[in-house]
């Protein structure tokens, strides 16, 4: 009963939804983006007895606030109040809404973010261990895995890496992350560069391709991130260790870093992170000094007695 009641009333919204999909200010992705989180907002206001957004002030988008955290997890509802601020920005520039309500949407969401662990030490040389660097391959893959490991190059920007990228005179590594969008220098370590020379004078296949990886099969082409992903499952597997993903390799880059010292501000330039908040899981990652962080027991009483 309460569907018919939405689909009926469901047109009244329509025109809202389809301005949105027409709004020059945003790109094509955004409109489709707050279009979809926009409907159920719609669906919610109508079952509540908001026959049109005028009717839907401050207290009617609070109360859908807290009705969808109670039925959501903490990284969808700080989606929601995103796109939904998008929403009421259109609404109020658009003249529907009295008000963009950007205070409102100011509280901060605490969002629960699962930490992915590191790949040790000891799986990473098993790893390298397992490569066979006397073979052609060999030395592509081993080289592939050290820019990993060593320099923690997303495995997107490897593949994408061209000879004008390395700047073997003073030692660096420059890129565009495929990511980000942002450049980044980056250390040219004696291992890795003499593992890229092995590979380009002994290995690589003869091509005018600027792409630095290359496969070894005619036609010869440049790999692709699925590649250097596989690479590097082939290897785990070989040393008879479960699969992980290529990304473990840069997160073990990133513990390193922290646990070494380094502040994390640098971590985040050397990782190229935009956002610290990216960073700062692996300080997590670093068990070592979060045990220097927890709190003494000593002087509590537990149990009728005092530590």
């Amino acid at each position: 009963m309460r569907k018919s009641r939405i689909d009926k009333l469901a047109d009244q919204y329509q025109n809202i939804l389809d301005g949105i999909m027409g709004y020059d200010e945003w790109n094509p992705k955004l409109r489709k983006i707050v279009h979809g989180f926009s409907r159920p907002y719609f669906r919610w206001l109508l079952e509540n007895g908001y026959k049109n957004i005028s009717c839907a002030g401050a207290s009617a988008l609070q109360n859908y606030l807290k009705f969808y955290s109670e039925n959501k997890s903490s990284y969808s509802l700080n989606d929601t109040k995103y796109y939904l601020k998008r929403l009421y920005e259109f609404l109020y520039y658009s003249n529907l809404s009295e008000s963009s309500y950007a205070m409102l949407f100011s509280f901060p969401v605490c969002v629960e973010r699962k930490v992915k662990p590191a790949i040790s030490t000891s799986e990473v040389s098993s790893t390298l261990e397992a490569v066979d660097r006397k073979t052609v391959i060999g030395k592509r893959d081993y080289a592939i895995l050290l820019l990993g490991v060593v320099v923690g190059l997303r495995c997107i920007d490897i593949a994408k890496l061209r000879f004008s990228d390395i700047y073997w005179h003073i030692g660096e590594i420059h890129v565009c992350q495929s990511k980000t969008g942002a450049y980044l220098a980056l250390p040219l370590t004696t291992d890795v560069g003499q593992a890229i020379k092995d590979y380009i004078l002994n290995s690589r296949p003869k091509s005018n391709l600027l792409n630095v990886f290359l496969t070894f099969y005619s036609p010869h082409r440049e790999i692709s991130a699925m590649v250097a992903n596989n690479i590097h499952t082939k290897y785990r597997m070989l040393a008879g260790l479960p699969r992980k993903g290529f990304h473990g390799l840069r997160r073990t880059v990133g513990k390193n870093l922290v646990t070494a010292g380094i502040p994390v501000t640098t971590v985040a330039q050397i990782l190229g992170h935009n956002n610290i908040i990216s960073t700062k899981q692996y300080i997590s990652l670093d068990s070592c000094h979060l045990k220097d962080c927890s709190i003494s027991f000593d002087g509590i009483q537990i149990g009728g007695r005092v530590l």
